[in-house]
């Protein structure tokens, strides 16, 4: 049997330029960054900073108001479902925030 590698057949090396692109990037991906905040990697960094406290409780009270879930007692049959906090910074267009997100 003669496959594909032995015949000399290969598919194309093809590499991506992704420096030159054939649509420009718009301005507003371009935009400079005014405030140098950065996004908390942890719970840690968060929970000392004022503003990221009240997007946690934002959300918090959103979570409880929308009835996503409830708290009950542990049952060792069942798994407990973990949960984490992502952080993020929401910017407008022109790179100004507008919201913090948990």
């Amino acid at each position: 049997m003669v496959t594909r590698l032995r015949g000399g057949v290969t598919k194309p090396v093809t590499k991506l330029n992704l420096l030159a692109t054939r649509h420009p990037i718009p301005q507003a991906l371009l935009a400079t960054i005014k405030d140098k905040e950065e996004e908390p990697t942890s719970y840690t960094l968060a929970s000392k900073d004022p503003k990221w406290r009240a997007a946690m409780n934002d959300e918090f009270d959103a979570l409880m108001r929308n009835g996503t879930w409830k708290l009950i007692p542990p049952n060792p049959s069942l798994n407990i479902v973990g949960n984490k906090w992502v952080f993020r910074i929401k910017r407008n267009a022109d790179g100004s925030i507008s919201r913090y997100r948990a």
